[in-house]
Order: structure tokens, then sequence, then C-alpha cells
């Protein structure tokens, strides 16, 4: 269901109709994602309720959502096989789209389009689709800078880089040279796939938040490279360009609710012990983050537990910032699962997030 977004969105474009085409992309993803919400299992031990901040009543209807990305998905496949011109063609999406319901902003504060928030940013969505993938920029004005049909970034090709990716992160315990081989292989095929275009719509883009569809939100779009003798490493990665940040979808980008130097940052600094490898420029990392606050509040070590975590989160107000510097892990088949390690490899899941009922306010520890 997740990929139907991106299909609607591709009709779009190849009928030239870019803002309709992020306003497809956005919509589906914002429907999809509030019901995934809503229907994530609750933790236990917390209310039936502890997670929903929206009734499931209120939200938009995703069925007819998808309906309608399916019927804009059959319009794109019938002007491939007809010669009528895309005006005919963008009259039967609209019309398959006239369903859609409009979800209301994530949060009361956020606008519909939640684009003035990114600064002199911009936001791109890289849609895997088939029988090609796309990307839409969209500036801080909500307007669309650019689309770009992508060619390499199909649905099939980014399972096969996926899973390749995937298989050799699981055995690098055991071969961590195939690990490296396979990171620096997957990182080659972002450039050629994808970033490589994403530069040439955004050149002068001082920060880019990506919104990435499917299994490409689960490989470092920002770590892509492709050969460059004249820089010392011989290479140019996307994070030379410019800053990269992740997003899942535009909506989500809302003020913090505070200017720099007036809020609070909760910093998780590489826990101990673990399994894993140290994360030797953690505190480096967080160091540097800190500048860009009046007060923090940092956990390094054996200090970062669940429970410390927890207890620090519920303490954060309006504006305030979590930030892991730390090693995690993904659930792709239960999303609500992924989770940051932290002491003794203690697992702080996604689902504690929402689940966990609110602190008590009380002072921090410093």
């Amino acid at each position: 269901m997740h990929e139907l977004p991106a299909q609607a969105g591709y009709a779009w474009l190849r009928c030239g109709e870019l803002s309709r085409a992020a306003d497809a992309v956005e919509r589906g993803r914002v429907v999809l994602l509030r019901h995934q919400i809503s229907a994530a299992p609750k933790s236990p031990g917390t209310g039936a309720d502890s997670r929903r901040d929206h009734p499931a009543g209120e939200l938009p209807d995703a069925q007819a959502a998808l309906r309608a990305a399916r019927e804009a998905g059959d319009a794109l496949r019938l002007a491939t096989l007809t010669p009528e011109p895309a005006s005919v063609i963008a009259g039967r999406i609209r019309q398959a789209q006239r369903p859609v319901p409009s979800p209301p902003p994530l949060h009361p504060d956020a606008g519909a389009t939640g684009a003035e928030e990114t600064g002199d940013g911009v936001v791109v969505y890289l849609c895997p689709c088939d029988p090609e993938g796309f990307l839409l920029a969209v500036a801080a004005d909500g307007k669309v800078r650019a689309g770009r049909r992508l060619p390499r970034l199909t649905r099939k090709a980014l399972r096969d880089k996926a899973f390749t990716y995937f298989d050799a992160y699981d055995q690098r315990r055991r071969d961590l040279g195939s690990w490296e081989r396979a990171l620096d292989a997957v990182t080659a095929w972002l450039w050629d796939a994808c970033a490589g275009q994403l530069l040439g719509c955004v050149p002068a883009a001082d920060q880019v938040t990506i919104v990435a569809g499917g299994l490409l939100g689960l490989l470092p779009v920002h770590a892509a490279w492709t050969r460059d003798d004249a820089r010392p490493g011989g290479r140019r990665y996307l994070i030379d360009e410019t800053a990269v940040s992740y997003a899942p979808s535009r909506s989500l980008l809302r003020p913090s609710g505070a200017g720099p130097g007036s809020s609070t940052l909760l910093a998780i600094s590489d826990p101990r012990p673990s399994r894993e490898r140290p994360l030797p420029w953690a505190s480096w990392e967080v160091s540097m983050a800190s500048g860009y606050f009046d007060r923090t509040v940092g956990r390094t070590g054996p200090a970062a537990t669940v429970d410390t975590c927890l207890r620090d989160l519920g303490a954060l107000g309006p504006g305030d910032v979590f930030h892991a510097a730390c090693h995690g892990q993904a659930a792709p088949d239960a999303p609500f699962r992924a989770s940051l390690l932290m002491a003794d490899d203690q697992e702080l899941s996604l689902d504690m997030f929402f689940g966990r009922p609110p602190v008590a306010a009380s002072p921090t520890p410093p």
C-alpha cells in the first residue's frame, strides 16, 4: 500500500502536473501514516487510547485514498496504450482523486503544506516506482521547483540492491569485508539512481530534507558517492554538497516552538556496555549539537538506560529536542518495534514513545 502514493504521483508527473504530483505523494503518505499509527499495537501496561492523538473515526478514509491511487495508476497505464492527449488522461486522474479527503494537519500548529518550516532548505521526495522512479523538489514557499524521472530507481532494482545490502549487514560479524563491499556498492548505486539527479535539481540548497519512499527509507542516501579524482579521497559524497536530513512526510516539518538557544537538548551518547562496536565520534557529535541549545541533558555510557531516557523524555517540553548518537535497529515487518540500543543492549522501541504515559513535570537532573 505504501507504494500507491508514488504511483499516483508518477501519473501526475507524466501529465506535466508537478504540483498535483507532490500533493498526491504527500497526501497519500499522510493518510497511510496516520492509519498506521492509529492501528499500531499498544505497549503492555498502557491505556487503550494512550497512543492515539486522534480517534479512529476522525481519520481520513484510507480505503478511498487507496482506491483513488489505484484508479490514477490505471489511468496512467491506459495512457501508455492509447494515443489520447495528456489533458484527457489528467481529467480522468482528477476524477479518480476527487474522493480522497485532505488529511488534517498532524499538529494543531502545523500548516497544511508544512513548507514554511524548512527555512532555506528544500524538501525532496524520492519515489521508487514502475516503470521508473521520480523525484520532486519542493521549495520553502511550497512551490515544486523541479521534477525528474529516474529510470534506475525502479521497485525491482531497489529491492535487489536493498536485500543484498541487508543480507550482508546481517552477516557483518562473520564477514566484515563483504559487508563493507555491499555498503560501498549500494551507496555508489544510490548516486547513479537518485542522488546525482537530486543535486542537479537543487545545486544551491544549503539543506535538503529527503522524504524517501519504500525500502529507500532504509538506505543511507546521504552517503551516496561518485568518483571524483579532484577530491582528497577520490570521491564526492552527497553529504559533502549539502546538509541532509530525513522526514516521513513534509507535513511533519513544523516550527519547533522555540528559537536557537532557548530550548533543551536531551542527548544520548554511545550507551555502554553493548554488543555493538563503540562510536568514538558520538561525544563530539553531541558536543557540537549542544552549542545550539541553552541547556543540555546528556546521558552517556552506562547512564543511558531505557528507564532514564523515558523519564527524561517525559520532562521535555515544546521546542525541546531529543538527539541519539547510538546504534539502532530497524524492523521492516513491524515498524513500531524499531529501536535504539541503550546500555546493556536494552531496546528503546518506537512503540515506547507512543505508549509511555506522560511523566509528571519535574526538574531534569543535569
